[in-house]
């Protein structure tokens, strides 16, 4: 009973911490934030929340964005997450800020569960934990405005249930695949990487020490979980990719000192001196009471296989800076080959070193547990660190969410703007769909879209003479309907861009007017409609979100039927 009194209070320990970590954010509640990266990602939540809410539809298509694109098939889209809940609750300002507190709660309990794990005393865990959920590298990041790097919060777990599968516990795959499919779903090209990428470390590095494929057996089957719980966000994400791929060029190179620099450097979202990013592509900051413990660790026997990871990551962050190296092998491979910013992984070192860290303050402890001062200061150095990290994590928050805006109601009537990525938050707050934006992989169609107030639908000018008349019944974004009266077959226009899983109740789906030279499939979304009174109806539904969703609809219970049949068994035989 013990034992459960101590979770207990550690998760109140960890909640306190989370809140503690983004204090500033709240200073405010009802203001958004100001980066650019930020502005997109709450914009798209907030269409998202719309979606949901106001129409009752999945936020399958965005009407608000580059003139219409898609949204959860959009790899950077997080309207899938589970925790999509909170903005819905709470609106997409607090609704945001809270799910933060999600996360780094996440982050400082998942990584004092893994310290654990590898037998690190309890003091030691709690080294681990404040080092890792207050570092840096989530600060950095999250502030910044890479909101769907949260989930870089929730490795920890990966590797705790990739343990316990590994030890004849063959039930844990499946909340290894349930947090590997929530990674997936929280959106971003880079995240699922890494996550694949540190698994895999882990598991050679296990395969070679147990002369065993034990540990390949359960990432096959936790990423058969992740697969099936994911399908409804998986299959239409891919075909997206596969369709309209994004091609990146960009690399980089950073040396052994800078990785060393970037981890004690006190800088927030600023420019870096010589170097083509920004410092929270960088950085990946630990406490100042680090390294003499990381240094220590070098004696301890047991953390050999965290510095390998260590390594793999500094080989990675390296970049260019070794040819034909890891970053080289990554971008041979697919899906890895349009990514960017090696430097991103130093989310490895943001995660091996903690456990160094508190595997060295374990043994330290051992040595010097009979001399009087040895309690008070391992407890000063996990308070300091505590503190360091928070210090840290405040500089970072202090003045993210600092915006007001004005947010639409559900009876704004929808309209285009011309608008740019300066503007495009506050324009999409105010309900209006906005043509010019700044994707990193363009998703506009249409050359020319009509701007301002006006019917969001009409006849071509070719077909408007005698032809009739149409009439817009409804609109939601996954679906318009349209009342035609027409004396001669026409094409009915609407003002938004063409996809190519568009469909229509009559007529044909077409691609209409002037399109982007450089997009093949460009275009504005119009029907080639026939003759006749009737109501027509356009609308939105990929065929793989179809059966995708079916996919994770079956998955969910069975899935969660099975583990809950498999603990009994692991329980039994224990």
């Amino acid at each position: 009973m013990s034992g459960h009194r101590t979770e207990r209070w550690l998760w109140l320990v960890f909640l306190g911490l989370a809140f503690a970590a983004v204090a500033p954010v709240f200073r405010y509640p009802g203001l958004f934030p100001q980066s650019y990266d930020w502005r997109y990602f709450s914009s798209w939540i907030e269409v998202g929340r719309r979606s949901l809410l106001w129409f009752h539809q999945v936020p399958l298509w965005n009407p608000y964005g580059c003139g219409g694109e898609v949204l959860l098939a959009n790899p950077q889209s997080m309207v899938a997450s589970p925790l999509a809940f909170l903005p819905l609750a709470f609106g997409t300002a607090l609704g945001l800020k809270l799910s933060l507190v999600v996360y780094y709660f996440c982050a400082f309990d998942g990584m004092y569960r893994l310290a654990r794990s590898y037998q690190v005393s309890l003091p030691g865990a709690l080294l681990a934990s404040v080092l890792f959920g207050a570092g840096g590298w989530l600060a950095l990041h999250i502030s910044s405005g890479h909101a769907n790097f949260a989930s870089a919060a929730l490795f920890p777990y990966l590797i705790v249930f990739y343990r316990l599968a590994t030890q004849g516990k063959a039930s844990w795959t499946i909340p290894l695949g349930a947090v590997a499919a929530w990674i997936v779903c929280d959106g971003g090209t880079s995240t699922p990487a890494m996550a694949a990428v540190l698994l895999a470390s882990v598991a050679v590095i296990d395969a070679i020490a147990l002369r065993s494929a034990r540990p390949f057996l359960a990432l096959f089957l936790g990423g058969l979980s992740a697969a099936a719980f994911s399908a409804f966000r998986l299959l239409p994400a891919l075909q997206f990719a596969i369709d309209h791929p994004r091609r990146q060029f960009e690399t980089d190179s950073t040396t052994i000192w800078q990785m060393l620099r970037d981890g004690y450097w006190w800088r927030g979202l600023q420019p870096v001196p010589g170097k083509r990013y920004w410092f929270h592509e960088y950085g990946w900051r630990l406490s100042y009471v680090t390294p003499p413990l990381i240094v220590w660790s070098l004696r301890v026997k047991r953390t050999r296989s965290l510095w390998i990871i260590a390594a793999v990551g500094a080989a990675i962050v390296a970049g260019d800076a070794i040819p034909y190296g890891p970053w080289w092998l990554l971008e041979q491979l697919p899906l890895f080959r349009d990514l960017r910013v090696p430097s991103r992984y130093a989310i490895l070192f943001a995660l091996a070193f903690p456990l160094l860290c508190a595997a060295a303050f374990d043994d330290l402890r051992a040595r010097f547990a009979t001399r009087s001062w040895a309690r008070p200061v391992a407890t000063a150095i996990v308070v300091l660190a505590a503190l360091d990290g928070l210090a840290f994590d405040w500089y970072c928050f202090h003045d993210t969410f600092n915006t007001e805006m004005i947010v639409a109601g559900r009876d704004t009537p929808f309209h285009q703007v011309k608008g740019d990525w300066r503007l495009m938050m506050s324009d999409v707050m105010a309900g209006h769909g906005v043509i010019g934006c700044d994707e990193e992989a363009p998703l506009q169609r249409a050359a020319r879209l009509d701007e301002g107030p006006g019917p969001q639908v009409k006849l071509d000018a070719a077909s408007e003479a005698g032809a009739g008349t149409v009439r817009e019944a409804s609109w939601s974004p996954n679906r318009v309907d349209v009342e035609v009266a027409l004396s001669k077959p026409a094409t009915v226009l609407f003002n938004q861009n063409w996809n190519e899983h568009w469909k229509s109740t009559r007529g044909e789906i077409v691609k209409w007017g002037e399109k982007w030279p450089a997009d093949r499939d460009g275009g504005r979304l119009a029907v080639a409609a026939p003759a006749g009174r009737y109501t027509l109806s356009v609308y939105y539904r990929p065929g793989t979100f179809v059966v995708g969703a079916f996919i994770s609809g079956v998955a969910l219970p069975v899935l969660l039927g099975l583990f809950a049949i498999l603990r009994r068994k692991d329980r039994a035989i224990t």
